[in-house]
């Protein structure tokens, strides 16, 4: 905790923590209570962290399953904000993390106790999020009381607003996603970008939020993480200003954004802030970019030019995305440093092309620029000859393919840019295997005679593909059959 205090007053960063109670009765134990005075006296926030734990003892809380009764919810609420209040002797305004408690009783709770603001997202919230949107919702909203309406706002719902922010920044994945240090610069570029949107379009003002999670725990083991995302930030966005003068991003607390948001309720009223319930589209511009980006990470930025930014993702299968837009015209580069010869462009809007490179026109509106090259491929065996039971017999007087008995089929694939992700191998336009690993080749030994189709495709590691055919003439009466693992 002397580690992240002091790492976020060295970067100007805002803290909001939250703690259970036996935390704060380690605290005591520990005389730590200086500690928690020093991050209230920086103006970090301090508030409760509402685990299912009710207070039996000192250092014997009771852990609980999600199903109690309301009172047994109630008790673990007083409990932990009865623990934290009687350390921080200042305002607890918010609750994270009510796990044990439904969206319906979670209203009412928040009442009772006089929080005004939730931070983070329930794990149900999470995955929701995580799998229909590829992120979390980028602006905080008034969630609704109804059950299973996890991200839908209800504007009628004023006790409390929820404000997102990520889970531990760890190399460990979670529930809800991929938590890595790259995957969480991802989530903020892709921000950046739809920020930028309502920025160029001159859209209603938003209030926009970014967060990231750390616990006492593990702390430790991921600091080289946090550090390196503070760095990242400070260097790029913090304070930073875009052509026309706006500030890209700044650090602030809790309750400092839920005072900002609702000065912008008060400016708009009965306008909604984000909602979002199954069923209904992807809530933001950019659709197509949580599968342009899915299973990357930040790479690098890009230099190119003052009036160019460029953003380099790998995937995990070492393919890569760049992500490109002008400051100003529309201009024409060479990109062929990155990729040579063709490239997809996507829109992000679910719009694709081929351009070439080294010609490469770049817009205001931000483009998707995968490797468009196909790879190579072709069959090498068998290939015009005569072959018994695989042997290789002599070429035949036309060039003809016949094979009698089981044959392998040998193929030559290559990509340059990314390398290849599999080939496949069809019989009549039937898949008959897939191999992932070299030698790409496939014993073909089942019941089979006469005029046939060998066809093999070649996937490389951005989806690019390319294939190769070979007519044979095949008598195979001993083949067996076989099943194929896709």
């Amino acid at each position: 905790m002397y580690w992240l205090r002091d790492t976020a007053l060295a970067h100007g960063a805002k803290l909001t923590v939250s703690s259970n109670g036996e935390f704060m009765e380690f605290v005591e134990d520990f005389g730590d209570q200086e500690l928690i005075k020093s991050y209230l006296d920086a103006g970090f926030n301090w508030g409760t962290h509402i685990h299912p734990l009710w207070r039996r003892d000192r250092h014997d809380w009771v852990l609980e399953t999600p199903d109690v009764s309301e009172e047994i919810v109630r008790r673990i609420w007083q409990d932990n904000t009865n623990a934290v209040n009687s350390i921080i002797g200042s305002e607890n305004n918010y609750g994270v993390a009510p796990y044990q408690c439904a969206q319906p009783l979670l209203v009412k709770l928040m009442n009772e106790f006089g929080f005004t603001i939730e931070t983070a997202l329930t794990e149900p919230a999470g995955i929701l999020a995580y799998e229909n949107f590829g992120h979390y919702p980028w602006n905080p909203f008034h969630p609704s009381p109804e059950a299973g309406k996890f991200l839908k706002e209800c504007l009628n719902q004023t006790q409390y607003i929820l404000i997102p922010h990520y889970p531990q920044l760890e190399p460990n994945p979670g529930p809800s996603g991929p938590r890595s240090l790259g995957t969480n610069q991802k989530y903020f570029i892709m921000e950046y970008i739809e920020w930028l949107h309502w920025q160029r379009n001159n859209l209603p003002a938003k209030v926009w939020v970014f967060g990231i999670a750390t616990h006492d725990c593990y702390n430790n083991p991921n600091r080289i993480y946090i550090e390196t995302m503070l760095s990242w930030l400070d260097e790029n966005f913090i304070g930073k200003k875009i052509p026309t003068g706006e500030v890209i991003a700044e650090y602030a607390t809790a309750t400092q954004i839920a005072e900002e948001f609702l000065q912008w309720e008060a400016e708009h009223p009965g306008m909604s802030s984000f909602s979002w319930e199954e069923g209904q589209p992807y809530p933001y511009t950019y659709s197509d970019m949580p599968r342009l980006l899915k299973n990357a990470e930040y790479d690098c930025i890009i230099d190119i030019s003052e009036t160019i930014s460029c953003y380099k993702f790998k995937k995990d299968n070492s393919s890569s995305t760049f992500v490109l837009w002008s400051w100003g015209e529309e201009q024409i580069i060479n990109f062929s440093s990155q990729i040579s010869g063709k490239v997809r462009v996507y829109d992000g809007k679910g719009n694709e092309s081929l351009a070439n490179s080294s010609n490469l026109k770049v817009g205001k509106e931000p483009m998707f620029v995968e490797d468009g090259n196909p790879p190579t491929i072709f069959i090498q065996r068998p290939k015009g000859h005569l072959y018994i039971f695989g042997r290789d017999i002599f070429p035949t007087i036309f060039g003809n393919t016949i094979i009698i008995g089981d044959i392998t089929v040998n193929v030559n694939a290559t990509d340059n840019e990314n390398g290849i992700e599999k080939i496949e191998f069809y019989v009549d336009d039937e898949l008959k295997e897939i191999i992932r690993e070299e030698p790409y080749e496939w014993l073909w030994d089942e019941k089979i005679a006469w005029k046939h189709k060998i066809k093999v495709v070649a996937y490389d590691k951005a989806g690019n593909t390319a294939d190769d055919e070979e007519e044979v003439v095949i008598f195979n009466i001993i083949g067996k059959e076989k099943s194929i693992e896709v």
